[in-house]
């Protein structure tokens, strides 16, 4: 779903023309590049010419500590229907412990259903300091522990991003990511 040009919108098919974006919290973690997102040139897969990368430091300590790239599936942000699909498949190298994410209508302020949001369903992930192929089925997403308002699973047919974050404190990070697809549809 990397643009085939070097820019922030993701491929145009099945309904989906989002956008990338980059965020970090205020507590002194940082992100390159900042603000406007732009892929980098290269690739996992031959004939790809470019992928997503950030690059940084979280903040050391603070209350809520994260930095992250993802895209959303809309343009503008809205509610995208997965539910034909059962997971989502997609190359990075790193190094680095990444939780892996989908903000969905439960979990999103966008939603309109959680007081004490963005406790996304997802995994963490150990990635590799080489491409490698990773797929995360829906089914094995879950919440944190401990926070944020519960739901029973990932909205498959009302997901608004896919996302890669980083939260462990005072971690150095360099994460490329790459041919992003829906997969195991019927």
């Amino acid at each position: 779903m990397i643009s085939r040009t070097a820019t922030r919108k993701i491929i145009k098919k099945e309904g989906r023309e989002g956008y990338w974006f980059t965020f970090a919290d205020t507590e002194g973690s940082t992100i390159k590049p900042k603000g406007n997102f732009e892929a980098s040139a290269g690739g996992a897969t031959p004939g790809s010419k470019h992928a997503a990368r950030i690059q940084g430091k979280v903040a050391a300590s603070g209350k809520s500590l994260y930095v992250g790239v993802g895209f959303a599936f809309l343009n503008p942000k809205g509610k995208y229907d997965a539910s034909k699909y059962k997971g989502i498949s997609f190359w990075a190298k790193g190094p680095g412990k990444v939780r892996f994410k989908t903000p969905d209508v439960n979990t999103a302020p966008e939603g309109d259903k959680c007081t004490d949001c963005y406790n996304d369903f997802g995994v963490e992930l150990y990635i590799s300091d080489q491409w490698q192929r990773y797929t995360i089925t829906f089914d094995r997403m879950a919440q944190q522990p401990n926070w944020g308002d519960r739901a029973p699973e990932v909205a498959k047919n009302a997901i608004f991003a896919v996302q890669w974050q980083f939260s462990t404190p005072g971690a150095d990070y360099d994460i490329w990511v790459d041919d992003i697809e829906l997969v195991g549809c019927e």
